[in-house]
């Protein structure tokens, strides 16, 4: 060993740990025996092999694997007197992991998977394998157990035999890659690709707890990366960092989140209330507790900060973020035909109305056919078709209704009111939570324009008759004819006869208060 390169060695250097050399089985040996950096080492070698075997059970093996790890290290110094890491590992024969470098943050995050093959190659234990394979790199509700891990052995085994490997395991892993800890390793972590853990135990520091997010912000800010391209990889970033495979439940991701919910999702999309969105008679309590749009939702999805999915709103959330997921494009945007069909939609009308003087014509079977799907009113549809849709001078009496249907008049009133409030929420206020039906662009785009001369007009008849024919270029006896439901469904009540002051609508449901936990980092030692 050349003893005066050595004297290159800069003081950071010469302040390593000795499990950065690869000695071997006797490195708890020697360093109890008080020979801790390689520094103590050099100077324990200056004065030869006795000098080291004088610990108690440091033998003459262990003598010769510290002469080779220190010349291989003389070979790896740099002009600066620093260690050339990966020179070290090649002048020892440890191949590096992973096998290519890794140059910037993007080429970090997709080199885990080539890391986690190449590491696989050197643990011959099937637990082992498994332990790396379905545990450390899958979410947790793709993560085999500790229980099904023991029954796939060979030999029986037991569940903490299997929690003690696994412990073993990343113990050895991020003891590697934050502590340059490789002792007992047969390969060694590339050093480009380790310095990133250790750029984020450094900006972690000396606080050990953190919440998801800002766990996860800190990384973003570290590593330079998107907050979607850290979530795809947090099973096996939180498992390096905390030594532990599976964080608390509270603070795992929402499950089965879409890893396509963490890219870049187009503003406006985001900025939809949640009114838009068919989530049950949970929206209003959701949006009462401060998720008033789809972001706050996705939002509060990756934080796992939305009720728990036992929770009637949280089943709720998880279903639209499904189809919110399925319909997203590659730009951002959501094709809102798979959205619908993802979640469960009948999409209505059946086909485009291209024309206002077809969209008119065929309004009121529209709307017959949309209360027969959300009215929880039997007779709401006939109630339209018989009364609420025909023109003044043709309508019959609430009595007269009540007849044909076999109930009365105050009955068909009260259905009437509901109907018309049930169908001004959804077609003018556009409040979709409830609905089983998927309204058609160009249909809710024309009841828009129909809303908009309603409210120019002050809501009076006469002056949206004229406006409307004139901005959809009909006849005002087309209007009369099939304009009734229109007028009904924007005034509230048919006409004649003064707009119904509306409900308030009571809160439909409430959602359970939900605790964040908060993520305990490992121990980090100080990099040398």
């Amino acid at each position: 060993m050349d003893f005066d390169r050595m004297e290159g060695l800069a003081p950071l250097a010469l302040q390593t740990s000795i499990y950065a050399l690869h000695i071997g089985a006797k490195t708890d040996a020697i360093n109890a025996g008080g020979v801790r950096t390689v520094e103590q080492l050099v100077d324990r070698m200056r004065f030869g092999a006795t000098s080291l075997t004088e610990i108690p059970n440091v033998g003459r093996s262990a003598v010769e694997a510290s002469a080779r790890s220190l010349d291989a290290l003389s070979r790896a110094l740099t002009d600066v007197g620093s260690i050339d890491w990966d020179m070290f590992a090649t002048e020892l024969g440890y191949p590096l992991v992973p096998h290519k470098p890794v140059l910037d943050s993007e080429a970090f995050l997709n080199s885990f998977r080539s890391m986690v093959s190449d590491v696989i190659g050197y643990y011959d234990n099937p637990i082992d394998r498994l332990i790396l394979t379905e545990r450390l790199t899958k979410p947790h509700y793709e993560q085999m157990t500790l229980e099904a891990i023991a029954q796939a052995a060979q030999e029986p085994l037991t569940r903490e035999r299997v929690r003690q490997r696994e412990a073993k395991l990343l113990t050895a892993i991020s003891g590697a890659l934050l502590d340059d800890d490789h002792n007992g390793l047969e390969f060694h972590f590339r050093q480009s690709f380790a310095s990133f853990w250790k750029q984020a135990a450094e900006a972690f520091g000396e606080q050990k707890e953190f919440s998801l997010q800002e766990f996860t912000s800190r990384l973003c800010a570290v590593w330079s990366l998107s907050t979607h391209k850290v979530m795809e990889h947090l099973p096996l970033i939180t498992s390096i960092l905390t030594s532990k495979a599976r964080l608390p439940a509270s603070l795992r991701p929402r499950r089965d989140l879409d890893p396509k919910l963490f890219g870049e999702i187009n503003s406006e999309l985001l900025s939809k209330p949640l009114s838009r969105f068919a989530l049950g008679k949970s929206a209003e309590g959701l949006m009462n507790n401060g998720f008033s749009t789809l972001g706050h939702l996705i939002e509060a999805a990756k934080w796992n900060t939305l009720p728990p999915s036992s929770n009637r709103a949280g089943q709720r959330a998880d279903t639209v973020l499904k189809a919110v997921a399925a319909g997203l494009t590659e730009e951002g945007r959501i094709d809102w035909a798979i959205y619908a069909k993802a979640i469960g939609l009948t999409v209505l009308p059946s086909r485009e109305r291209v024309s206002p003087a077809e969209f008119l014509e065929h309004l009121n079977a529209d709307i017959e056919d949309i209360l027969r799907l959300n009215s929880t009113a039997a007779r709401a549809a006939d109630v339209f078709r018989l009364r609420t849709s025909l023109p003044k001078d043709g309508r019959p009496t609430l009595d007269q209704t009540a007849a044909k249907l076999r109930t009365y008049g105050s009955v068909i009133k009260r259905e009437e009111t509901e109907l018309l409030e049930l169908m001004h929420e959804q077609l003018i206020d556009r409040d979709f939570a409830l609905s089983k039906v998927f309204f058609r662009s160009d249909f809710l785009a024309r009841l828009c324009e129909a809303a908009n001369a309603y409210n120019d007009s002050m809501q009076d008849f006469v002056r949206f008759r004229s406006a409307i024919c004139t901005r959809w270029e009909i006849a005002p006896r087309f209007l009369d004819r099939y304009g009734a439901g229109l007028w009904s469904v924007l005034d509230l009540y048919p006409r004649g006869r003064p707009r119904a002051s509306r409900r308030v609508k009571e809160s439909l449901s409430s959602v359970e208060e939900f605790a964040s936990g908060v993520i305990v980092l490992r121990g980090f030692r100080r990099a040398h």
